[in-house]
């Protein structure tokens, strides 16, 4: 069952064309292992959040990377689509400038069956610092106003150099 709904998704996803959303290529689904493949464009650069670690980002770039995903979520928006998952490890920056936003499926996957997933190595869901606090309550009952908090959480971090919250006690 969530092999098939990450199929669904992806198949909505890759309808979706802007230049700031990873373009969807392809799906395999390999009944055999059961498992789906994902094959997306390749952006050459690397994650915000690795860039952030060798970079830190001016206030333009900040504000650049900010509006192009603002713009990739109105999008995905207009879609009925929230992407559950705006973090700076899902926001590619391309070598050439391009800024794009990925894992709309996966995020989504991610958010709704953390219990059902057997995560492999090096995945995880989203860092606590990034979903809003409806997204922490209540997963399901989210829309896309948590992927505006979560882009606003993304944007402190790339100003600020830390993660929204760290080094706070509850």
């Amino acid at each position: 069952a969530l092999v098939g709904q990450c199929l669904q998704d992806v198949k909505i996803a890759s309808n979706i064309h802007h230049p700031n959303i990873i373009e969807i290529k392809d799906t395999v689904f390999d009944r055999e292992k059961n498992l789906a493949y994902i094959v997306m464009e390749y952006v050459e650069g690397c994650s915000l959040a690795k860039l952030m670690q060798t970079h830190p980002l001016t206030v333009r770039e900040s504000f650049q990377m900010a509006l192009a995903i603002a713009e990739a979520l109105q999008t995905l928006l207009k879609q009925n689509i929230v992407h559950h998952a705006v973090t700076p490890e899902n926001i590619m920056m391309g070598s050439n400038g391009s800024i794009k936003l990925t894992d709309i499926c996966i995020a989504k996957m991610l958010s709704q069956n953390v219990e059902e997933l057997n995560i492999a190595d090096g995945m995880s869901a989203p860092p606590p610092s990034y979903p809003s606090p409806e997204q922490l309550q209540n997963p399901m009952e989210n829309d896309s106003r948590s992927d505006i908090y979560s882009l606003g959480a993304t944007l402190y971090h790339a100003l600020c150099g830390r993660r929204p919250f760290d080094g706070l006690s509850p």
